[in-house]
């Protein structure tokens, strides 16, 4: 099998005796890359892994395999069960259409990973909790949330984003993934 991305949901509390974890690929026992969605039990994955290491991961119902060719463009039946899935775990797609590709769509989406996981590693928890949702409005969160998500994108050198009004998490979120550009996307190793 070829290199490969899949969403995977995350396990573990989070702590160092019990990580967060990309759910079955520990049982998989093969090397894999991935990336968190900050606190949110999600993970992007980036694994070579046999062809019935593949099929076992591909199948499972909480699990988007995405093609081995990222070149390709969108089709309707797969753009929507990719934006089914994405909004499942609050993943901003208004914007993804089948004039894209997989790379371009997912290039956004890995640069608002990364930038969810500054806002983690600042010091902010699960920020979609209490019933909020991409649509919430960045001004009715708590004061500690705007300034994590602030301090986030000023750590990564973006300026200053609008967290005023009816800004929605969405839009936020949306240009965090944009900011991110062209720099390099960032995977860990996992551990097997």
């Amino acid at each position: 099998m070829a290199f490969r991305l899949y969403f995977v949901p995350a396990e573990g509390t989070g702590t160092r005796s019990d990580p967060h974890r990309p759910t079955y690929l520990q049982a998989l026992g093969e090397p894999w890359s991935g990336m968190t969605y900050g606190a949110e039990p999600l993970f992007l994955v980036g694994a070579n892994l046999s062809a019935a290491a593949d099929a076992s991961l591909a199948g499972q119902a909480d699990v988007f395999a995405l093609p081995v060719d990222l070149d390709a463009r969108f089709t309707g039946p797969t753009l929507g069960a990719f934006i089914a899935f994405l909004a499942t775990h609050q993943i901003p797609t208004d914007w993804v259409s089948t004039r894209m590709g997989w790379r371009e769509a997912l290039r956004t989406i890995a640069g608002l990973m990364q930038y969810l996981q500054r806002v983690h590693g600042l010091g902010h928890g699960r920020l979609f909790t209490g019933g909020v949702t991409l649509d919430t409005a960045i001004a009715t969160l708590p004061v500690a949330t705007q300034d994590h998500l602030l301090a986030a994108a000023r750590s990564l050198g973006y300026s200053d984003p609008d967290l005023a009004g009816g800004r929605t998490l969405r839009a936020l979120l949306r240009d965090m993934g944009d900011a991110w550009g062209t720099r390099a996307i960032v995977f860990t190793a996992g551990r097997v």
